[in-house]
């Protein structure tokens, strides 16, 4: 009588090491095995005091989880075809990778204080194996939408579905250069969100002796009065505001000698015909409106970071000055096109 093939319990103690060959569509992720050696991954999550058992410790159920994020598993539940694979196992130090239910809760057994002592050794731990830290960084909050019935969890802004809905808030920091997530928070309060920013800038600071050169971010995520905090701490910043058919109407009626030229040379930002645009000009903390553009073209300049020599290549136009060679021109009157409100990274 032929059945279904049972997988075995996963279980440490029956991790088997002895010579053999075995066929495995996980390979690759062996080569990742050196790396978490030289930081010392066991010892690591040791420290941390995040939860295990004697059959699945910390260390390998956090390699299990690591596993399948670097496989490219969407979710957690996908895994139950991939148990009988010997080399995911391998990779996690056990006999075979834990079952669904296991993957599935094991973040609800995480105590919430083992996220803040995560952060920084793992973000020390991957700087010395030479991961480099840019300058710029993209910022954001994430609603992560909450579908039981518990009273204490606050409505958020679901960005997806245009509501607000409950959910838990989380912040985010990820490197405009290697696309890299470097600071974290998923427990964001709404009385606390507005100073998340400053949190992070404090983060960066105490772990590389140093403030981060740009932050790039919605103009709803903090206030003027922190603006104002990261313009004392030489902190150039961008800040992206939806543009509404009202705000549209008072550029078009501005007249010529209003606006001036802003050439920004090297990073075709918003495409070759948009290089060199006329743009009214601003003072600290102003707005300057951006052409209307495409969505490609809108999420290239929402990702590219402005070079820091950007002060130094403004050209202002006069009144009876020729019109710049090519085809810049003044802000082309086309429909409105608002920027997102929510931008996710």
């Amino acid at each position: 009588m032929v059945g279904p093939h049972v997988a075995a319990v996963a279980d440490v103690g029956q991790l088997d090491l002895s010579p053999r060959k075995f066929r495995t569509k996980f390979g690759g992720l062996l080569l990742f095995v050196p790396y978490l050696s030289s930081v010392a991954f066991d010892k690591l999550i040791k420290k941390v005091g995040l939860p295990g058992s004697k059959m699945i410790p910390a260390a390998h159920a956090m390699r299990s989880l690591l596993a399948l994020k670097l496989f490219g598993n969407a979710r957690h539940s996908h895994v139950m075809s991939e148990v009988l694979d010997e080399g995911l196992g391998l990779f996690a130090g056990l006999n075979v990778i834990p079952k669904r239910a296991f993957l599935t809760k094991y973040s609800c057994r995480i105590d919430p204080a083992c996220y803040p002592k995560l952060m920084p050794v793992w973000f020390d731990a991957v700087g010395k194996l030479g991961l480099e830290r840019g300058s710029s960084f993209d910022l954001d909050f994430h609603t992560i939408p909450f579908h039981g019935e518990a009273a204490l969890v606050e409505n958020h802004y679901v960005s997806k579905r245009s509501r607000r809905q409950k959910g838990v808030l989380a912040f985010l920091a990820q490197d405009a250069d290697t696309r890299v997530f470097c600071y974290a928070n998923g427990q964001v309060r709404k009385d606390e969100q507005d100073d998340e920013i400053l949190r992070f800038i404090a983060f960066w600071k105490k772990r590389t002796g140093r403030f981060p050169e740009e932050v790039i971010f919605d103009s709803k995520l903090t206030t003027y009065n922190n603006l104002n905090k990261l313009d004392k701490k030489g902190i150039r910043f961008i800040t992206l505001r939806r543009r509404t058919r009202k705000m549209l109407h008072e550029i078009h009626a501005k007249p010529r000698s209003a606006w001036r030229r802003i050439e920004l040379h090297g990073r075709p930002i918003l495409g070759p015909r948009h290089e060199s645009q006329l743009r009214p000009p601003t003072h600290t903390h102003g707005q300057q409106p951006l052409p209307s553009v495409g969505n490609a073209d809108r999420r290239r300049l929402s990702k590219r970071p402005i070079p820091p020599s950007v002060p130094r290549l403004h050209t202002r136009c006069r009144p009876g000055d020729p019109e710049p060679k090519g085809n810049h021109g003044p802000l082309p009157k086309a429909c409105p096109q608002p920027l997102a409100s929510r931008r996710r990274l």
